[in-house]
């Protein structure tokens, strides 16, 4: 499934075409490298980006049972 991710540097959309891998107007390939962070591949220069993927808050937010300590 596509999505839209916003990078910030460029002020424009980038567009997902796998689980790691996006492509920006222009065509060129970013790589999902961290939370926030994806790598132009042609250049290699590091550009912020709004959240890749929506299922990496199941992952990081802990549950109410480890906040509460029981």
């Amino acid at each position: 499934m596509e999505k839209r991710i916003f990078d910030f540097d460029d002020g424009d959309f980038i567009f997902t075409i796998s689980d790691n891998m996006a492509m920006d107007s222009d065509g060129n390939l970013m790589m999902h490298i961290g939370d926030g962070m994806a790598m132009d591949m042609d250049s290699g220069d590091i550009h912020f980006v709004s959240s890749w993927s929506d299922d990496c808050l199941l992952y990081t937010s802990p549950s109410p049972r480890d906040i509460s300590g029981s």
